[in-house]
């Protein structure tokens, strides 16, 4: 049985990118990671694991050799990644076993997402506890037959060691090879009818606004099931941002003015930026606390994170008009522009670990000591610590007398307190903020990882752009554009989009989401600064992105290019909105949206196609789905394309007449996530949509506020334009 299997498949994993440089001999000391840029590979270049990168060579070697395949995956700001590298990794023993019994194989997974994906699967569906560093055990010919998490070097509270593991894989292996066979069989057909099957759905009124309302309000009821009363967020463990969901929250609470939603939604951005997860000195957030009170964080700080949370924090600030949410997106994009930011590209880096110093934390966390010594007054020292709760004893019981500075007492308290105005308060706190910044200064910073992902950099451009646009900050907008002019120029080519750039190089071929979060990105360009441009290229990249991963059988899009591909045990699809939003849902709304622009059925025929493959999973379980449910929602309406037409002697301006920015400003005031914002020009007349309004430029501004191209009588106020939108 499993000989006719293994001839039918021939091999279940067929590397295309070969790498000639790996059978070179690295320098004395270094193994072949030597020879790569990414910056989680070169951390273990050192060790004297015989380590191969991801490479035909690799499984060249494996089915020569008959050698089982060790793939470990993790990445550069990973604290276990870091713990297991040390322990394990860099111990000649561990080293000897692990090259006399396997090919060794690692992967950044931010460089190969879609290996990490397929890999990440494999371990779901068998152990569970899942994260990284990810470490899979391979037949010679690619079937998976093991797989962990973190393993230590030796057998410790109940979790075998690799001295003694591998000695009994390669017992096992030896003994039993047809029943690992056949369990590695197992998994891989579980893992294809995940990825290549489709529910059999044909019924369109699934899609109806009336389905769609009524899988909004199921949605709600499983997250409200699952919300934190207490400190927000979801659930009652490790607590992570979940922006999709809230995102898809604040769409609900618009649609149905249900409260709860929206108390949802600010209860958990409230004990965020008041929490450790927010940087409380620097700005920024940490990926996510071990707790459920947003106190303890992992202290790693990712970018797609930022962009994120910009997005959802700019959102709220919309709709609440909080000022302590327009103050956290203007201090994350601060962090991002001291941090992150390559002046030298106009590019993001993609991280900054959670240690320094080679102790978790240690770059964030303060003594109450430290504290008085660097603010010096006693009485502001003591404002400052009641006001982050600062203790002598520690504040946690995981970092000793070592303090997260979160927010535990509010202002006005404090200033009732001591009997001081609470404007004296606040530039106390803040004049320490500055303190402590300046002396954080003068410690070993965490490592940054330096490469510049398509990716993430396209989530911060389109969180850049909306937010800039909400709050009327032409830098963010500025930023975001220039961002976006340096993927086009360096990181596309005009046929392929790559997904990594360092120092100098690009690499890796561009995924899904690459390709979708890009589109996304230059879309919300062009809503932001009216550049037709950035329309003319968004149009281009979804024609090339339908072409490269849509699957017309499947109705679906997969997340590597459906030529020239390594093929990895099964096609990969990525339907789930978590830590980032899936290629798929994103791609969803950019073609309802380009659909609505520029009247190309083809967009909203193959949305709708997209999302008919997916509702039966939403109907099942909706958690996972917020960026979906959004997508959803806009599709549902009513949607407002609203075109804004200049008097006529200022049609055609470089810049946005000062005319129409009084619309413009009522519509960054006002929240209405679903709509398309056109200002009109002789570039744009020619758009189907804009061809089914009877337009004549007169001497003032005139305002057409349409939906489903069926357009009101123009308003000649900002006043107007909004009653005719909540009509």
């Amino acid at each position: 049985m499993f000989q006719g299997e293994q001839n039918q498949r021939k091999y279940f994993i067929e590397v295309l990118e070969s790498k000639e440089y790996v059978l070179k001999d690295p320098p004395p000391g270094k193994n072949r990671l030597y020879f790569e840029n990414s910056p989680y590979l070169k951390q273990h270049e050192d060790n004297p694991v015989d380590w191969w990168p991801w490479c035909k060579e690799a499984f060249e070697k494996a089915k020569k050799e008959n050698k089982l395949i060790l793939v470990s995956i993790g990445y550069s700001t990973c604290h276990w990644c870091h713990v297991m590298e040390r322990e394990s990794f860099s111990n000649p023993e561990i080293a000897r076993l692990i090259n006399e019994n396997f090919v060794a194989i690692k992967i950044d997974r931010e460089e190969r997402p879609d290996l990490d994906r397929i890999f990440m699967m494999i371990c779901e569906i068998t152990i569970r506890n899942c994260g990284w560093p990810l470490n899979v055990i391979l037949t010679p010919d690619g079937l998976p037959i093991f797989v962990a998490t973190y393993l230590p070097p030796t057998t410790q509270r109940g979790i075998l060691g690799l001295t003694d593991l591998i000695p009994k894989i390669k017992e096992i292996w030896e003994k039993e090879k047809d029943k690992i066979y056949q369990n590695g069989l197992k998994i891989l057909d579980f893992i294809t009818k995940i990825n290549e099957e489709v529910p059999e759905t044909k019924d369109k009124s699934k899609l109806s606004t009336k389905s769609i309302v009524e899988l909004e309000q199921k949605a709600f009821f499983d997250l409200e099931n699952s919300f934190d009363e207490e400190y927000g967020g979801f659930g009652s463990g490790a607590k992570f941002p979940n922006v999709p969901n809230l995102l898809f929250l604040l769409r609900y609470w618009k649609r149905t003015k249900n409260k709860k939603a929206l108390l949802m939604v600010e209860k958990t951005l409230d004990s965020m930026h008041q929490g450790g997860i927010y940087d409380q000195i620097g700005g920024g957030f940490h990926r996510y606390t071990v707790d459920r009170a947003f106190l303890i964080p992992h202290f790693e700080k990712m970018l797609y994170d930022q962009a994120q949370l910009i997005d959802v924090y700019s959102e709220a600030y919309q709709i609440t008009k909080k000022p302590e949410y327009k103050r956290v997106v203007d201090e994350t994009f601060e962090y991002l522009l001291e941090e992150l930011y390559d002046e030298k590209t106009s590019g993001f880096f993609s991280a900054q670990d959670a240690e320094s110093e080679g102790e978790e934390g240690k770059y964030y966390l303060w003594t109450a000591e430290e504290i008085k010594n660097v603010i010096g007054d006693d009485l502001k020292s003591e404002i400052f610590m009641r006001h982050f709760g600062v203790s002598f004893s520690g504040n946690t019981p995981h970092f000793g007398n070592k303090n997260i500075l979160h927010i535990s007492a509010n202002k006005d308290k404090i200033a009732q307190f001591y009997r001081k105005n609470k404007s004296e308060i606040e530039e106390i706190i803040e004049w320490g903020r500055k303190k402590l910044k300046e002396e954080r200064k003068k410690r070993v910073p965490p490592f940054k990882d330096t490469k510049i992902l398509t990716d993430w950099n396209s989530l911060l451009i389109y969180s850049l752009a909306k937010a800039g646009f909400i709050l009327k900050n032409e830098k963010m907008i500025k930023t975001a554009e220039n961002t976006a002019e340096f993927i086009l120029s360096k990181m596309f080519d005009g046929e392929n989009l790559y997904h990594c750039f360092k120092d100098g190089k690009v690499y890796t071929k561009g995924m899904l989401d690459d390709w979708a979060f890009l589109l996304q990105g230059l879309l919300e360009l062009y809503l932001s600064t009216q550049k037709t441009k950035f329309l003319e290229i968004s149009v281009e990249i979804a024609e090339k992105l339908i072409e490269k991963f849509y699957d017309e059988s499947k109705s679906c899009f997969f997340m590597q290019e459906k030529e020239n591909s390594d093929y990895v045990l099964s096609k990969i699809r990525d339907l789930y909105d978590l830590s980032t939003p899936s290629g798929n849902s994103v791609a969803i709304i950019c073609l309802l949206k380009l659909y609505k622009i520029t009247g190309k059925e083809k967009f909203k025929n193959l949305a709708e196609s997209v999302l008919m493959s997916i509702i039966d999973y939403i109907e099942n379980s909706s958690f996972g789905f917020g960026n979906t449910l959004c997508a959803l929602d806009f599709l549902a309406g009513p949607t407002y394309e609203i075109v804004i037409v200049p008097p006529k002697h200022e049609i055609n301006n470089s810049k946005t007449p000062k005319s129409v920015e009084p619309f413009f400003d009522k519509l960054r005031e006002t929240y209405i996530p679903n709509k398309i914002v056109i200002l009109y020009s002789e570039r744009i007349k020619d758009l189907t949509f804009i061809k089914h309004i009877d337009i004549s430029p007169q001497d003032d501004v005139r305002v057409y506020v349409c939906s489903e191209w069926i357009c009101k009588a123009p308003s000649y106020t900002p006043e107007d334009m909004l009653m005719k939108i909540k009509e």
